[in-house]
């Protein structure tokens, strides 16, 4: 790749990255709205331990797969139809949107820091990530070179080998 593609990408990467966490703020808020609220409640009660108490990470983590993977009666997702009635939306938003359905969940370990991203390898799939925060870099500061780290992922976008935490 040439210096001025991969400028470019690394633009777009840097764009997305700084949209990604109002528009996971939009769809969490669509997720949870009363259209939703019968099937994410279902969801969460399952989560529920047997005296019902639902941590605080159990529950990102749950209402994280109800919008991003939870299959709906017509076959659809959350984040689809969120994507079809979110307008205007741009087309590379739209595109990092509907790549959020494919999650690589794992067993992550921290093998660098990298211009303020973190690259994971992961141990169930034995492939690396560049992985960004949408909370910007503060969020990774804490993490160290063969620290491990329990984590769902998701692409930043598909012409980009990016990819940024989720739940």
């Amino acid at each position: 790749m040439g210096q001025s593609a991969s400028s470019t990408v690394i633009s777009l990467v840097e764009r997305l990255v700084a949209r990604s966490g109002d528009l996971k703020s939009e769809l969490v808020d669509f997720a949870q709205s009363p259209r939703f609220a019968r099937r994410l409640d279902a969801r969460l009660d399952e989560a529920a331990d047997r005296l019902g108490f639902l941590d605080e990470a159990t529950a990102v983590q749950t209402i994280d797969q109800f919008a991003l993977q939870h299959r709906l009666a017509d076959g659809s997702t959350v984040v689809e139809r969120f994507v079809a009635r979110r307008r205007p939306l741009p087309e590379d938003e739209r595109a990092m949107l509907l790549g959020w359905h494919d999650v690589v969940e794992g067993i992550f370990e921290v093998r660098r820091l990298d211009r303020g991203a973190v690259v994971l390898h992961n141990l169930l799939d034995d492939l690396a990530y560049r992985t960004h925060s949408n909370m910007g870099c503060r969020a990774l500061r804490k993490l160290r070179k063969g620290m491990f780290v329990v984590a769902r992922i998701v692409p930043v976008h598909p012409a980009t080998d990016d990819w940024l935490v989720s739940g």
